[in-house]
């Protein structure tokens, strides 16, 4: 089977790394825990202000946390199936140092999830849900709602990942899942019924 994983909000916090980069710029700005409940949390403007400060620090990818407990979860999926192929596509944008492409796959062999039946795709389009129909994906997760929502027009087995903020404006009958222990069970047993 193939599968399409969106990489920031589903296997790295990149909200995290985020505040921390606003918490440098205007100091106890948001608690370090902060979770947001709508996509954009800030105001454009800051936003523009933390993203130039973020396109100049080199490798910034790198310093993004792991997700625990959806990276086990592919860990052991990988385990399970070995013929698997694995796509991760990102949005990242250019930072210093490296390519976000470079900088993900070493990101994923930090976390011990990289490596053959794996690849990373950077998306400039902006349209994953191409990217996941050429790629001929069984199933694909996102935490991005407008993204899932556009995936499930035009992708088969399209799941939104459950965050924060992602539940407001949900429509109803979009399929969610809590992780991706629980999107790899629910996308096989689709399959097994099929």
């Amino acid at each position: 089977m193939r599968f399409g994983i969106d990489v920031d909000g589903v296997i790295a916090d990149f909200t995290g790394a985020f505040i921390r980069e606003v918490n440098n710029i205007w100091p106890g700005r948001f608690p370090v825990d902060y979770q947001p409940i709508e996509w954009h949390w800030i105001p454009e403007s800051d936003e523009d202000r933390v993203w130039k400060v973020v396109k100049n620090k080199p490798n910034w990818w790198l310093s993004l946390q792991a997700y625990p407990e959806n990276i086990r979860a592919i860990a052991l999926h990988r385990i399970r199936h070995p013929d698997d192929e694995l796509f991760f596509v990102t949005a990242r944008v250019s930072t210093k140092g490296m390519p976000p492409m470079h900088q993900t796959q070493i990101w994923l062999n930090q976390c011990g999830i990289g490596g053959i039946g794996t690849s990373v795709i950077v998306d400039h389009s902006g349209d994953k849900s191409a990217i996941f129909n050429a790629l001929e994906c069984d199933a694909n997760v996102d935490d991005k709602l407008e993204a899932v929502i556009d995936h499930v027009k035009r992708t088969n087995g399209a799941y939104l990942l459950d965050r924060l903020w992602n539940r407001s404006g949900r429509p109803s009958g979009i399929p969610t899942v809590r992780g991706l222990d629980e999107f790899f069970r629910q996308r096989g047993k689709s399959v097994q019924t099929s």
